[in-house]
C-alpha cells in the first residue's frame, strides 16, 4: 500500500510513472575525491545518458543507492537524456568505513580467532576489552574469550 496515498496525497512515484520518458526528472547524485574527478564523473554520466535514456531510473538509483560516499558530493537533476549544470561541490560526510563483525560461529571459529588476535592488534585489543567487561560482571565466568 502506498502510504502517500493513505493520507490522500497522490505518489510521486505514481505520477513518475505517468509521465513520458523523455519528461521524466531526476534527481542524480555525484561523489568524488576531487573537484575535477567530479566534473568528469558527471560529463561521463551525462554521455552516457544521451545515448541511453531508457536506463535514467536505474542510473539514479544507482548512483543514490549504490556508491560510496566521497570527500566532495553534488548533484544535477535529469530531464529525459539531459543533465542539469551540476551544483557547487559541497563537503561530503567522508568515505565510509567497513566493519567487520566476527560472530564466532562455525567450526572454523577457534582458528579463525586465534589467527586474529595474533595477526590484528585491534581485534585482540577488542577481545581484551570485553574480557575486562566479562570480569567485571558481579557473577564474571571462569572463563575468557581470548582463552577459549
Amino acid at each position: 500500500m502506498d502510504s502517500a496515498a493513505s493520507f490522500g496525497v497522490s505518489s510521486p512515484q505514481k505520477k513518475l510513472e505517468s509521465l513520458p520518458e523523455n519528461s521524466k526528472k531526476l534527481p542524480i547524485f555525484f561523489s568524488a575525491n576531487s573537484s575535477p574527478a567530479l566534473t568528469k564523473m558527471v560529463e561521463n554520466h551525462a554521455q552516457y545518458l544521451k545515448s541511453h535514456p531508457d536506463r535514467l531510473e536505474s542510473m539514479a538509483y544507482t548512483l543514490s543507492s549504490r556508491r560510496e560516499r566521497l570527500k566532495l558530493t553534488s548533484f544535477c537533476v535529469a530531464n529525459g537524456s539531459t543533465l542539469s549544470e551540476p551544483v557547487s561541490p559541497t563537503p561530503g560526510q567522508g568515505i565510509r568505513r567497513v566493519a567487520f563483525v566476527f560472530t564466532g560461529q562455525g567450526a572454523l571459529w577457534a582458528g579463525m580467532g586465534k589467527e586474529l588476535i595474533q595477526e590484528h592488534e585491534t581485534f585482540a585489543n577488542s577481545i581484551r576489552f570485553m574480557d575486562k567487561v566479562l570480569q567485571s560482571l558481579k557473577h564474571p565466568p571462569d572463563w575468557s574469550l581470548e582463552g577459549i
